[in-house]
């Protein structure tokens, strides 16, 4: 070692020594002390106290008691399900509590607003709190949200075990939803979200699960049940879309709409975040990558204006409305096209074709919109839109497919025994 080397590493451990004193007296913690006798009101204008005891809000969440082969991961496996939400059930002005537990037997609780700083536990007489047994799994969260327009907030209780729908009864009790029987026999679903993802009118619900929905995890065959990856995990719980059908009827429509994803969900929200009118779905994952699902119905609408103006007006609009139906769908649809030489004649050859639907018969468009209609219930990635024109020496096929989110694939009309020109647009 040189002459210098052993004065440099005895300096540097003594400086080890010495941070333990230098941040206990200077750090951020003897800066927090020093603010400690600052009264917060003089500093921020307003202070916080504790006073969940004094306002009735009396709860401790308890976790379950999984398959005794995770005795050994217990506490890092039962962790979740301490859920809050907040809903004013009673349509009284005053926002309400409800909270779920997760241990077996024991009780979820509604904390009611009485209005005067206090609450009171309604949850057992409105028949919401005993909801965790080992039938039916235990609860990891609530949503709320009025599902057949009464005006009152109902209640979706998400579960590892079997998901429950219950009908508010205009704040004196709850019903279970008996057609709600078509949800999962089982699921492990670690987040849910009320949204109206087809704009009808009625609300639906998405669900989305954590472990795989083939776990009981009080049953289990074996322990290989924890993600295949940290980074990139796929063997996680599936997805469930619910739509509404009116009547407390419901149908599940996940595999049409195409959300097939995997991956473990910690949470979901829905927002429309391109300006479409129609919600987007994002869902942050564990283990993994965050999902973002766009909804690719605006291109469907823009072509079906375009279908029923053109019939309507006559040739000269019907080729304008061609043209600007199929350029502002793309660019709508968040697909930018270049202008490229090849590029354009297909757009040329696209707008004669489709001009030429416009101006075909009644019974055409009645196959186009029935082919849209089918579309609009379901949309699958490898048949968004498809029209043909059948005339006596010729035909005419055009087709705008989704290949990915955000991304389209524009196939130029082709006529029957000619070379068929295919652009791919650029996302």
């Amino acid at each position: 070692m040189s002459r210098f080397g052993k004065p440099v590493l005895v300096l540097f451990f003594l400086a080890l020594l010495a941070t333990p004193y230098l941040m206990r007296h200077y750090g951020p913690r003897a800066a927090a002390v020093a603010r400690a006798g600052v009264d917060p009101r003089a500093q921020y204008g307003f202070r916080l106290a504790e006073s969940s005891r004094a306002a009735g809000l009396v709860f401790v969440h308890e976790g379950p008691t999984l398959d005794a082969k995770l005795a050994h991961i217990m506490p890092q496996v039962a962790s979740m399900g301490a859920g809050v939400s907040i809903v004013d059930v009673d349509r009284d002005g005053r926002p309400d509590v409800y909270v779920t537990n997760s241990r077996e037997g024991s009780k979820n609780c509604l904390y009611r607003n009485r209005g005067d700083g206090t609450f009171e536990d309604i949850a057992g007489r409105l028949g919401i709190a005993d909801l965790n047994q080992p039938a039916t799994g235990v609860s990891m969260g609530a949503v709320w949200g009025d599902y057949d327009n009464d005006g009152f907030e109902d209640l979706l209780l998400y579960r590892w075990g079997r998901p429950a729908l219950f009908r508010n009864n205009e704040g004196q009790s709850f019903t279970r939803v008996a057609q709600a029987d078509t949800l999962p026999e089982w699921a492990n679903i670690n987040t849910a979200i009320w949204l109206d993802y087809d704009r009808d009118g009625l609300l639906d619900f998405f669900m989305g699960g954590y472990y795989s929905e083939r776990l009981n995890l009080w049953d289990l065959a074996d322990t290989k049940i924890m993600p295949e990856s940290f980074e990139y995990a796929n063997n996680g719980g599936r997805k469930y879309l619910y739509r509404n059908l009116g009547g407390g009827r419901f149908e599940e429509v996940s595999e049409r709409v195409g959300l097939s994803s995997t991956r473990w969900a910690l949470a979901a929200v829905a927002a429309d975040l391109r300006g479409t009118g129609y919600p987007d779905l994002f869902i942050a994952n564990d283990y993994g990558v965050s999902e973002l699902f766009v909804d690719r119905r605006v291109l469907l609408y823009a072509v079906a204006i375009s279908l029923l103006t053109g019939v309507t007006v006559g040739l000269v609009p019907a080729v304008l409305v061609a043209r600007r139906s199929i350029l502002s769908a793309l660019r709508a649809s968040g697909t930018n096209v270049t202008h490229s030489p090849r590029v354009r004649q297909a757009l040329v050859v696209a707008q004669v074709a489709l001009t030429v639907i416009l101006l075909c018969g009644a019974g055409l468009l009645v196959r186009t919109i029935v082919a849209l209609d089918r579309t609009h219930n379901g949309f699958d990635k490898h048949d968004v839109l498809t029209m043909q024109v059948a005339l006596p020496f010729w035909s005419v096929l055009l087709t705008a497919s989704p290949v990915s989110s955000g991304r389209y694939v524009i196939c130029a009309p082709r006529l029957s025994g000619r070379r068929k020109p295919v652009v791919n647009s650029k996302e």
